[in-house]
């Protein structure tokens, strides 16, 4: 159950920085770039 709690936790974290990069780069570029795991796309958010 630990596992799922920090599964959940992630996939939250990550719909979070979605939405942001959406914000920031258009929703289509946004799609594009969150096929890519978290850490690049943290990386990719950086100015």
């Amino acid at each position: 159950q630990l596992l799922d709690l920090a599964h959940e936790g992630n996939r939250q974290l990550f719909s979070a920085q979605q939405a942001a990069l959406a914000r920031a780069v258009g929703p289509e570029a946004a799609a594009r770039l969150c096929v890519v795991e978290p850490a690049s796309l943290a990386t990719a958010v950086q100015p």
